[in-house]
């Protein structure tokens, strides 16, 4: 174990799920920032992590739900009058830091080929299936080689 039970004291407090108050509790919150606190200093990564702190994507649904509420940083918080504890929920939540970036950068360059596909006329086979389209947006919209070519027409290759 790499918390020590005065310095869980000083977690349990802060963390959501604890034993006591109303809602779903985890089962064991303890295993659960541990396990995060070894992905965190990259000794495993989200597939690896043993199955003593359970089934992994359990554990990284939990870190994402945590991540996107903020109780990273509320855990560093508690933990800054106990500087090894500190150090390593400093560890965590900088990596939530930038695993947030790395989701936010992610979603930015979707939407982006999103937006570049239907501006140049590409279809989406799982999107034309939804809606009844045809596989291929027909011969009124050029192709997508044609524009990024910078040309007109199909026929720019007869010329």
């Amino acid at each position: 174990m790499q918390i020590q039970e005065d310095q869980w004291r000083k977690l349990e407090a802060v963390i959501p799920g604890r034993r006591g108050r109303s809602g779903v509790s985890g089962k064991n919150n303890r295993l659960f920032i541990e396990a995060i606190i070894l992905i965190s200093e990259g000794r495993f990564c989200w597939t690896e992590i043993p199955s003593i702190y359970g089934a992994w994507n359990t554990t990284y649904m939990r870190f994402r739900r945590w991540n996107m509420s903020g109780i990273w940083g509320d855990l560093e918080n508690a933990a800054a009058d106990d500087p090894a504890l500190l150090r390593l929920m400093q560890g965590v939540n900088a990596y939530s830091r930038d695993y947030q970036s790395m989701l936010e950068e992610k979603t930015r360059r979707r939407k982006y080929r999103e937006n570049f596909s239907r501006r140049a006329g590409v279809v989406n086979p799982a999107i034309a299936a939804e809606n009844n389209r045809p596989d291929f947006p027909g011969e009124d919209i050029e192709p997508n080689w044609v524009q990024l070519m910078g040309g007109d027409s199909p026929n720019i290759l007869l010329k």
